[in-house]
């Protein structure tokens, strides 16, 4: 019998688990594909449904900006900075900030925004995310692991018309450029990323280009149908 596995990243601590024991090993990355390449690997992307760039939202509901980011609720994906980005505007009632997801920092999550001021919304699972998406103005995905491959949660955010702000991680290479599809931001520098954030919500329709690009991209490089047809001739070839 003939076996595939699919690798969207990789391990932090190797050796732990054997990662690449298949007969195909598909990766949905260029990083983690480069770090890879043998005879048995295929680069295979993350395929999304085409969804049109929607610049009304930006238009018409500039008075209410809606922040999100989506996550595990575990210590690498730092939410905690989010957390502590959103108290930055606790008495601002014109910007939400909201997370999607769950996990096993939740409580701590919970009591550490409590503690701040509350500002930040939590969701829970959201069985319809590209719904939470199209309401949403600006994505942040603030992780702290250095392993990530290429989040889809991204690849959502920029096909749903959001500006990405995200910290840097080796996946990001050849899939996002920084000041031109959003911005790269430093986790540990707390000023920095408010600094940046004020910028952008004082003046949200001067980014949209930046969004534009972004959704562009997604649209260019992570195709549903190629994503079938590759998976189709990758298991064709294994009958």
């Amino acid at each position: 019998m003939k076996t595939v596995q699919t690798n969207h990243g990789l391990l932090s601590t190797p050796g732990k688990l054997k990662e690449f024991i298949a007969d195909k090993i598909i990766m949905t990355n260029e990083h983690t594909s480069n770090r890879y390449q043998g005879e048995n690997t295929v680069l295979i992307k993350h395929g999304m449904d085409f969804i049109p760039f929607d610049e009304n939202k930006f238009i018409s509901n500039t008075s209410s900006i809606n922040i999100l980011t989506s996550s595990r609720f575990v210590k690498e994906k730092n939410i905690e900075f989010f957390v502590h980005l959103a108290s930055e505007y606790k008495n601002n009632s014109s910007i939400s900030f909201s997370i999607a997801g769950e996990g096993i920092e939740k409580s701590n999550l919970q009591k550490l925004n409590d503690s701040l001021g509350g500002k930040v919304k939590f969701l829970g699972i959201v069985s319809d995310f590209k719904s939470l998406l199209s309401l949403s103005h600006i994505f942040i995905y603030p992780s702290l692991s250095e392993n990530e491959g290429f989040p889809v949660t991204l690849l959502q955010a920029g096909m749903c018309s959001n500006l990405i702000i995200t910290s840097d991680f080796l996946g990001l290479k050849n899939n996002f450029e920084d000041k031109k599809d959003g911005y790269i931001i430093n986790v540990n520098d707390l000023k920095s990323a408010k600094e940046l954030l004020d910028k952008i919500t004082n003046d949200l329709i001067r980014y949209v280009p930046l969004a534009k690009n972004y959704h562009r991209r997604v649209s260019r490089d992570y195709s549903f149908d190629e994503m079938i047809e590759k998976h189709y001739k990758l298991y064709s070839s294994l009958i």
